[in-house]
């Protein structure tokens, strides 16, 4: 029965709502924050790294710490920005109703008193006062409810005479707004807008009656008194009610009491006589205080205050309801920034969804009582009349002036009475609301002159000063009594006046540096650059955002933020020397009253968008010199930009990927997840009495998961391309490389390595030594080098024939310009030219060649047919019945010599030396990288070229120039001192179109090398790397001395090649022993000596390999690469988590969302570089399979082979 109950709920008075800009804000300010400790990072490193110590580094950090302190405290409006809704409509319907006990009357409506202060007749006409006035007093409101008190701090007669004449007028005025329903109550915005309708007589009367009073009032303004004529009794007559018999509100002139030897405590002092005036007089509950020019645009404002003040859940602790100060005949521009967009519509949002908003002047409803204590702490004033539960009961003529008070109403000791006012309320524990209703509640006018707007905004960094440095400072007093976030809030109005100096020194330094060429500012190519690019276009980016969201221009945002400039350099510098001069006795700081005064022409100009500076002001003067210094160093950069020197063209370049940013951004988004996966993890873990086991090997997966995320984030954070100029190597380097011999190229020996001639065709082998034999290079300066791991002489016969044809393919390549040199690739290409008869001669020999090499792998031996001579019968001769893979004596064959040996064109041919190294089952004979070191060895004794290139047995050249595109950075004097290697890519030819098995691996070989590229260079891939001798014998720092001479990288050979002898390996010389990836190893090791190195990724492939077209190779393959990995990895010495580190530094429900954006934020991250990569949809999918399947097998049987042999299990 309970449940069917139906009870009657009153309709809301309001509501609101957390905007959804919210999220984004806080997302931005994690982001933000950890850019500003990365520069803090950069700032402290420059400074305390930096042996030429400047003080013009110092002032930067200094200005940055201010403003970084300023962003942060600004970040405080944006952590809950919330907008309000009332409905007027429904205050009869609830609270209303439940007010009527013992009303007489039927007074629903609790009685308002509203404060008008002016101050300087010629400065504030009082027919603009009037205006202000009339239009509050004509609210959709009970009008006897209603007193409106006007304050003349001037003291002056022609305010007085205007409001007599206003009086008058206004019992017309009133009755014409409610019987015409008027919305626009002001009758000055009334009769010059849109809103005058000139048909109606009754209108046309009432402009008349207006108009003939703002002369009158005009013409005692002029004069300066009243003049006998204007004065009569009329005021007297009727003066409780209107025309149409209705009371009239009540209209009280107040002009305080003033003397020198008294601080009369400026607006402040000028409410406050207000406030103990009413209090005697009529002592409403509610006040509302207005500026002079700050007339109501809306009837229906004061019910949309009533709808937070009679709400019974805020009305206790509600001091104050502010709306937002809103200026009319602002030009399209806002070229002086008078509408303050920030301060009074975007910030107060934010604080209203803390403690609610400051108080800016003007244009808010107070509760009386606030200013009596707190809301649990009355203070009662000494005189009982004051109280603001005094039921006032006598006429209000009998109003005798009191003393005013220090801790009753507005508050002193700041000329910014309003900003000190709202704070000290809210330190006492009262709150606050913002109310912003589509109709603007009250329009104001600004200063049309620059010289009243920079008055105006010194006037308010004096007073601001006042409050910061006092005892109740909101960065001391202010965070004990509200809290971080909220005092936050009052803090960045409070240092504004600081902000001059951060504005002082960027205006000053930077250009006074250019002048002097001193580079203060990181270079483009230097990644800090892309930091100070992600914080000056963050921070303007978010600022015109909530601009732009709070119906602001982009015109209008441009304009606030060149006026703050000018704020910076005038207002706030010269109010701070004021309040320090004014600190020291020696100036008396005084409230200048800004000047709302219309002239005609000063308005035409100013509607047309052209500054006017007023009057001569010592406040332009920092203007101008920052203008002037600012222009002659903009000249002279731009002089000195436009200088031609001659210079030598570059070999190469380099630039950051513009994803660099947005990776950066992703990783503190996604660390960020990450964290709170982890915590949430922990928390059910230990917080769970019983916690399961599946519970904790999903968290161990999870670490171990997002410890692989961290790693590979090293790739991402400053990923580079390069570009190589070949073509300037004539131009630059090599020029100063001649010798006697005009030998402009530097040596270089080749490595391929081969092991079985059934998994490794002889052929393919082949076309690799041929593809890098035709390179467009000296000839008798290559060297060619075949390792045969597994002692084959179908290997050794297939080269003998290959010497054979080379002598052919080499001059046909050159003669022809062939690109692709690679016989297999060309002849079963596009390459091929079928109508050269040439081109057929050169496949027809090939075909033979082919064949007769394939029998000979075929048949296991070379058959007698093929030997030719003496020699060769000499050499076969070695393989006996005691010749074994595993078993076998070293045989050295040259099989082309470049100091004897020539083409069919009469030109030298290169080296071509077949070694298959001497091998024994009672040693270890270290795979690929014991056949690497003895090719090191043998070359040492042979040509020890300088330059080394790897090549896998099947990964031929695919581009003649590639050795020229690596000669670019090896002869860069710049990085050539410690360049170890320039690795190519390792790219994959006769992929289908899926990729299926993900062969191509485009992360390992093609996307994280640009991220590595970055930080200390690519890593070694084992093929396609051009190696700097030198590399393999110690650091860049420390040669290691060879025990025999001939192996040193210095060492020139002299003697004949064949007179080579095999050596012993050497585990400190040459590629790294200790793991089965000794491509990865040895790079390793070489960048923790000190090495750096190049990835070099040019349009065209370098090379070409062949890819396993079976699951079982593939997968076989990569169970190989887990064992060798697990070997570093868990090294004693070398552990890339130890050493590594060392050497190379580190970097080298709600929660199923966060689940899943951490599946699809991962991955969506991995699919966006594939496709930078020019990689496909179809390839990164069939990637992702490919990965999950290796992990569980390669990866697991790789682990589980790794442990039984390190158990002697197996070998």
């Amino acid at each position: 029965m309970k449940n069917q109950t139906t009870t009657t709920t009153t309709p809301p008075l309001h509501n609101h709502k957390l905007l959804r800009r919210a999220t984004f804000n806080r997302l931005y300010m994690a982001v933000y924050a950890i850019a500003l400790l990365t520069l803090f990072y950069h700032h402290s490193l420059t400074l305390f790294t930096n042996s030429l110590f400047s003080f013009s580094s110092f002032l930067l950090l200094f200005s940055d710490l201010i403003l970084a302190f300023s962003w942060t405290c600004t970040q405080s409006f944006h952590l809950r920005p919330i907008r309000r809704h009332e409905f007027p409509e429904n205050l009869h319907k609830q609270t209303l109703k439940e007010k009527r006990e013992d009303d007489d009357n039927d007074n629903e409506f609790p009685p308002l008193d509203i404060f008008i202060c002016t101050a300087d007749p010629l400065k504030e006409p009082p027919i603009g006062v009037v205006n202000t006035a009339l239009s509050v007093m004509a609210y959709d409101y009970k009008s006897e409810n209603v007193s409106v008190y006007v304050s003349d701090d001037g003291g002056s007669q022609a305010t007085l005479f205007a409001f007599m004449e206003a009086a008058k007028f206004a019992r017309h005025w009133l009755p014409f707004c409610r019987e015409y329903n008027v919305v626009q109550r002001c009758p000055r915005a009334f009769f010059d807008g849109d809103f005058y309708v000139n048909c109606s007589p009754e209108a046309d009367k009432m402009k008349s009656k207006y108009e003939n009073m703002k002369i009158r009032v005009k013409n005692a303004v002029e004069k300066g008194k009243v003049e006998e004529e204007y004065i009569d009794d009329e005021e007297i007559a009727k003066k409780d009610k209107d025309v149409s018999d209705k009371l009239m509100p009540n209209l009280i002139y107040v002009s305080r009491e003033k003397s020198k030897i008294h601080h009369h405590r400026f607006k402040a002092g000028a409410l406050n006589a207000l406030v103990r005036v009413s209090a005697t007089m009529t002592n409403a509950p509610i006040i509302l205080t207005l500026d002079c020019d700050m007339y109501s645009n809306d009837p229906q404002t004061v019910n949309r205050a009533l709808c937070y003040f009679l709400d019974p859940e805020i009305q206790p602790t509600l001091a104050y309801v502010q709306f937002p100060q809103i200026f009319h005949g602002l030009n399209k521009g806002d070229i002086y920034g008078s509408e303050l967009k920030r301060v009074f519509q975007i910030n107060p949002l934010g604080m209203d969804g803390l403690s609610g908003p400051g108080y800016v002047g003007t244009g808010c409803f107070f509760k009386r009582r606030a200013f009596f204590g707190s809301p649990s702490t009355f203070i009662q004033p000494e005189i009982p009349e004051l109280s603001p539960v005094h039921v006032v009961r006598k006429p209000i003529e009998s109003l005798e002036i009191l003393e005013l008070a220090q801790l009753m109403g507005f508050r002193y000791g700041s000329l910014v009475e309003d900003y000190y006012t709202g704070y000290l309320l809210q330190c006492e524990g009262w709150r606050s609301i913002f109310c912003n209703p589509e109709r603007a509640a009250f329009l104001g006018d600004s200063p049309v002159t620059l010289n009243d707007i920079l008055g105006q905004c010194k006037r308010w960094m004096i007073g601001l000063l006042d409050v910061l440095l006092s005892r109740r400072s909101p960065m001391t007093y202010g965070i004990r009594k509200l809290g971080l976030f909220t005092s936050f809030t009052y803090t960045i109005y409070a240092i504004w006046p600081l902000l001059c100096i951060p504005m002082t020194i960027y205006a000053f330094i930077p250009q006074l540096a250019l002048l002097h060429g001193i580079s203060i500012f990181p270079e483009i190519s230097d990644p800090m650059f892309g930091l100070y690019i992600f914080l000056f276009v963050g921070a303007n980016a978010k600022d015109l955002l909530d601009f732009v969201l709070e119906k602001g221009t982009l015109e209008r945002w441009w304009n606030s933020q060149r006026i703050w400039m000018i704020y910076g350099l005038s207002s706030f510098l010269i109010g701070c020397t004021e309040y320090i001069l004014s600190s020291l006795g020696i100036t008396v700081p005084g409230f200048d009253v800004t000047s709302k005064l219309q002239d005609d022409e000063l308005r035409k100009r100013y509607d047309q968008g052209s500054f006017e500076f007023g009057v001569a002001s010592p406040m332009f003067v920092p203007i101008i010199m920052t203008a002037i210094i600012n222009l002659i160093s903009f000249i002279v950069g731009l002089n000195e930009n436009q200088t031609t020197t001659t210079t030598t063209p570059p070999l190469h370049n380099h630039k950051l990927l513009h994803r660099a940013t947005f990776n950066r951004l992703y990783m503190a988004v996604y660390a960020t997840a990450l964290l709170t996966l982890l915590y949430h993890h922990s928390h059910s873990l230990f917080n769970n009495s019983f916690p399961s086991f599946s519970s904790f090997l999903l968290l161990l997966s999870d670490l171990i998961l997002a410890f692989s995320w961290t790693c590979t984030q090293s790739f991402h954070l400053r990923p580079i391309r390069r570009h190589e100029f070949p073509e300037n190597l004539r131009k630059q380097t090599l020029k100063e490389r001649e010798d006697d011999n005009n030998n402009e190229s530097p040596p270089l020996d080749i490595f391929i390595c081969t092991a079985d001639p059934l998994k490794e065709p002889p052929i393919g082998v082949v076309s690799t030594a041929l593809s890098v034999m035709a390179y467009d290079y000296t000839s008798e300066n290559v060297s060619v080098y075949v390792s045969d791991d597994g002692g084959s002489q179908a290997t050794l016969f297939a080269f003998m024939e290959a010497a054979k044809f080379a002598r052919h393919w080499l001059p046909f390549c050159r003669e022809y310009n062939v690109v692709q040199r690679c016989p297999q690739a060309f002849f079963d290409g596009d390459f091929y030219v079928n109508c050269s008869p040439e081109a057929d001669r050169m496949k027809s020999m090939y075909e033979s060649m082919k064949i007769r090499v394939e029998n000979a792998v075929e048949n296991g031996k070379v058959e007698e047919e093929y030997i030719d001579d003496e020699e060769m019968l000499l050499v076969f001769a070695k393989w006996n019945d005691k010749f074994t893979r595993q078993d076998h004596p070293t045989v050295i064959q040259v099989l082309l010599s470049a100091k004897k040996d020539k083409d069919v064109s009469d030109k030298l041919m290169p080296n071509l030396i077949y070694i298959a190294r001497e091998k024994s089952k009672i040693h270890h004979h270290r795979f690929k990288a014991g056949a690497l070191n003895a090719l090191v060895r043998v070359s040492a004794t042979m040509t020890n070229a300088p330059l080394i290139l790897t090549l896998d047995c099947d990964m031929y050249s695919n581009d003649p120039q590639t050795v020229n595109r690596a000669l670019c950075y090896f002869l860069d004097p710049e990085i050539q001192p410690t360049l170890a290697y320039v690795q190519f890519p390792q790219i994959f030819h006769g992929l289908n179109s899926g990729d299926i098995y993900y062969s191509e691996h485009k992360r390992l070989f093609q996307i994280n090398p640009l991220g590595m590229d970055g930080l200390s260079g690519p890593n070694y891939v084992g093929t396609g790397c051009f190696f700097k001798r030198r590399a393999f014998f110690g650091s860049p720092s420390s040669l290691i001395q060879p025990e025999i001479p001939e192996l040193s990288p210095d060492h020139v050979v002299k003697r004949p090649i064949g007179s080579s002898k095999i050596l012993e390996l050497a585990q400190l010389i040459g590629f790294r022993y200790g793991s089965l990836v000794e491509d990865y190893y040895t790079g390793y090791r070489l960048q923790c000596e000190g090495w750096r190195s190049i990835f070099c990724n040019p349009k065209r492939a370098a090379f070409l390999g062949d890819s396993p077209v079976t699951l079982i190779d593939i997968l076989g393959q990569c169970k190989r690469w887990m064992i060798g990995l697990l070997d570093v990895i868990l090294s004693r010495r070398y552990s890339t988590m130890t050493y590594g580190i060392r050497k190379l530094g580190l970097l080298m429900n709600p929660m199923f969302g966060l689940y899943i954006f951490l599946f699809v934020g991962a991955n969506a991250k991995d699919l966006l570089d594939f496709v930078l990569e020019k990689g496909t949809l179809e390839r990164w999918w069939n990637s992702q399979r490919m990965w999950m399947i290796c992990g569980l097998s390669s990866f697991l049987f790789g682990c589980i082979e790794y442990t039984l042999s390190s158990l002697g299990i197996t070998g």
